[in-house]
């Protein structure tokens, strides 16, 4: 039975559809192509909230008058949406898949981008408000993209410890945003452009499934039709069953070695007590 190669682009088993050679792309290049995406996406997305008084500072300096009061109470919704929000998206990625997941993620990290850029922080209170909370649903993305580790199953430590400093980061962006003379406007949807590129990029090369690993087992039942439930629980049946009876095999053979050992070891002290009793005699 052939079996061919999975295409992560187009997130099917390779028939003749890709414009590169997806077996080399894979075993090469797949696992450090997502790490280092992944590694972007958390980088400029996940902590973008912490980034807050640069923020706070420049919307004083396009003519806030809000409150102290107000502002606290902003921050305060987006750093918790920041970290309250991620307990549901990690419900909606084990139902949903990571693409779909990190995908709506980055949509929301866009739309809030948008709110902050445009709003006049003057007067529209509630919308730099509902804009912030988005931010903050957004890095949800990190949480997404954190399996990744998987691909490296002997640097998980290292690959989690990358992308949390990647999530510390993101938090110098606004600082980046705002200085100097930069408009807010501009350089907010600029962001924002980049959050797009980043969400098709993602819909792309991002897997469907909770695991990043590629699905080769899948792959080759898919080209050949699949199996229904039945066959996999008779296929694991008898798998089930060749263990069990290799399990027999083995326990059987070490019995025998056991019986023959000792054996040997009877025959062993039989002679020697015979020797013994022949030097007593003479």
């Amino acid at each position: 039975m052939e079996k061919r190669q999975w295409c992560t682009f187009a997130q099917r088993p390779c028939n003749g559809c890709c414009f590169f050679d997806a077996e080399r792309y894979n075993k090469k290049f797949r696992s450090w192509v997502l790490l280092w995406f992944a590694f972007l996406i958390v980088s400029v997305s996940a902590g973008l909230i912490y980034g807050w008084p640069a923020l706070r500072l420049k919307l004083q300096e396009d003519g806030s008058t809000l409150t102290e009061e107000k502002f606290g109470l902003m921050y305060t919704i987006g750093s918790w949406s920041t970290q309250g929000g991620r307990f549901f998206f990690g419900m909606a990625r084990d139902k949903f898949g990571t693409k779909i997941i990190t995908c709506l993620s980055l949509i929301l990290v866009l739309v809030g981008l948008i709110g902050v850029g445009l709003c006049d922080p003057s007067n529209q209170v509630a919308v730099l408000t509902a804009s912030l909370f988005l931010v903050g649903l957004g890095s949800s993305a990190q949480l997404c993209v954190q399996p990744v580790a998987g691909l490296f199953p002997n640097h998980v430590g290292i690959v989690l410890s990358s992308l949390s400093g990647a999530c510390q980061m993101s938090g110098l962006i606004f600082l980046v945003l705002t200085i100097g003379d930069r408009s807010r406007n501009v350089s907010f949807l600029v962001l924002a452009a980049c959050i797009a590129v980043l969400t098709i990029v993602a819909a792309v090369i991002l897997p469907r499934s909770n695991s990043f690993l590629l699905p080769e087992t899948g792959a080759a039942a898919a080209v050949h039709g699949g199996s229904d439930g039945g066959d996999d629980e008779k296929n694991c049946s008898n798998n089930g069953d060749e263990n069990m009876q290799h399990i027999h095999r083995i326990e059987k053979d070490d019995l025998q070695v056991g019986d023959n050992v000792d054996r040997q070891d009877l025959g062993e002290s039989s002679l020697s007590f015979g020797v013994v009793k022949e030097l007593t005699l003479l």
